[in-house]
């Protein structure tokens, strides 16, 4: 992180961001000014709670000391890098992405982020204009923090832009893999997402159980894992595979939760400016019932086939109809950007860096606790501790899936270009295309990018082993 960072001060240079999303902890805005560096970007504020009547607030991120007492800075003291001290939030998870994620995930995949400097003025301004566009329970729920120093710029990945002139419309659609591996404290097998789902129904915290199971989305390398251990059976064929992760992605259009997002942004290129099409904006976000109503309408007025055309209304019939080709398609066509990208892979390998679970991980820093002294033993037993914390990293992390239909020869791509993490993806076309359209195949310009990365708290420990305790009991009741 240099020291000659970008500065954002005051309201007049916060009335060039546009609210785009949020989290528990922060909210997204993409930049709609001139600056041509600032283009395909997207600024990361960071969130404050609402502290009832007071004016005083609580960070919504936490290092929290858990009930444990044990702390994040002894965890990660051992690394110059992550050594806490006199380091911000944000340059803390500078170290952890660039030390612990980048070398399993990739450069390609996740980003540092940049840091730049704001104020109180700039963020006042950022909370008034993101208001009308938030969802009212975070409203309710959380604030911009006035008080925050910094912020963090990343790629946007809402498109791609690759073109000239009026570009294809981009999809952009961010899916929550959650964990994609049997934990241990599994009941018959059942993935850890799908007993939760029994917590949050009990509770009512969801109207229906969502039919998404991470087990089927990872089983095509969950089974590669077990065959080359000799566990797995080779009559399991590919197209299973795919059938298993095809299921999963439906299963999330039918009942996303907050496990599944899509956007779609019209862009166009004006005086060598990549700039929104304003002529075409329309209902650009697609969520809840939303998302699967909305894919009814066929808004592919030119399409001679739909079954063929990544019209976002085409993907899913109406409720009380079966698939249509379309949205196989779709659901194909982010299976293979997810294949093709080998992102997953990756996610996976550090998602089972977990060797010893929510309560071996609350016994070992039980047992650090005041403990002084360097050993071989003790650093084996932090890095168990440091696994778990970057294992749970891995199983809330987001993964975003861009997607926009090549309008030119794939073939001229230069190399620069494909190692900007864009994949190319063909699919292939119906009969009848193949004979209209003289073309047996369609590409599509995807990229992979895996976001919601920053470094978990050690003092969620006793929050996450109660949580888990609540599940697994619930499930038991249930089943």
């Amino acid at each position: 992180m240099s020291s000659d960072n970008r500065v954002f001060h005051g309201p007049s240079a916060a009335t060039e961001w546009r609210y785009l999303a949020e989290g528990g902890a922060h909210i997204i805005l993409r930049y709609l000014g001139a600056d041509e560096t600032l283009t395909c970007k997207v600024l990361r504020v960071r969130k404050c709670a609402r502290a009832g009547d007071s004016d005083e607030s609580v960070p919504m991120y936490s290092r929290s000391v858990s009930s444990l007492c044990f702390r994040d800075a002894e965890l990660w003291a051992d690394f110059p890098a992550l050594s806490m001290g006199e380091r911000s939030e944000l340059q803390m998870r500078h170290g952890f992405v660039t030390n612990t994620l980048q070398p399993v995930l990739g450069k390609q995949f996740v980003e540092i982020g940049e840091l730049v400097h704001v104020n109180e003025s700039f963020l006042r301004e950022v909370a008034v204009i993101a208001k009308t566009s938030r969802p009212s329970f975070r409203v309710r729920e959380s604030d911009v923090d006035y008080a925050a120093p910094h912020a963090l710029l990343f790629r946007n990945h809402s498109f791609i832009g690759v073109g000239s002139g009026r570009l294809n419309p981009t999809y952009s659609i961010e899916v929550k893999p959650k964990c994609g591996f049997t934990e241990a404290t599994s009941v018959n097998g059942t993935s850890r997402f799908q007993m939760h789902q029994a917590l949050k129904a009990a509770q009512l915290q969801v109207q229906n159980i969502s039919g998404y199971d991470p087990l089927d989305l990872f089983s095509r390398l969950n089974f590669n894992r077990e065959l080359v251990s000799g566990q797995g059976s080779s009559s399991f064929s590919i197209d299973e595979r795919f059938r298993d992760g095809r299921r999963s992605l439906s299963s999330l259009i039918e009942n996303p939760q907050n496990n599944l997002h899509v956007k779609r942004f019209h862009m166009m290129y004006q005086n060598n400016q990549l700039v929104e099409d304003v002529t075409l904006r329309k209902e650009n976000t697609f969520h809840g019932t939303k998302l699967r109503s909305l894919f009814a309408h066929d808004t592919w007025q030119k399409a001679k086939c739909s079954c063929c055309d990544l019209g976002i209304e085409s993907f899913v019939e109406p409720l009380n109809q079966n698939q249509t080709a379309g949205r196989k398609r779709f659901v194909d066509l982010i299976l293979n950007a997810l294949i093709s990208s080998g992102a997953l892979e990756r996610i996976l390998a550090l998602q089972r860096l977990d060797k010893i679970g929510v309560d071996g991980a609350v016994g070992i820093a039980a047992r650090l606790r005041g403990r002084s002294g360097v050993s071989s033993a003790k650093q084996n037993t932090k890095q168990l501790l440091r696994d778990f914390i970057t294992s749970a990293t891995a199983k809330d992390c987001s993964v975003m899936v861009t997607i926009q239909p090549a309008s030119f020869d794939t073939a001229s791509m230069s190399g620069p270009l494909l190692n900007n993490g864009i994949v190319v993806v063909g699919m292939p076309t119906c009969q009848d295309c193949q004979i209209s359209r003289s073309n047996s195949c369609e590409h599509y310009l995807c990229r992979v990018g895996v976001v919601d990365v920053d470094l978990k708290s050690v003092g969620k420990l006793s929050r996450w082993l109660m949580l888990e305790g609540q599940i697994s009991a619930t499930y038991e009741t249930r089943a």
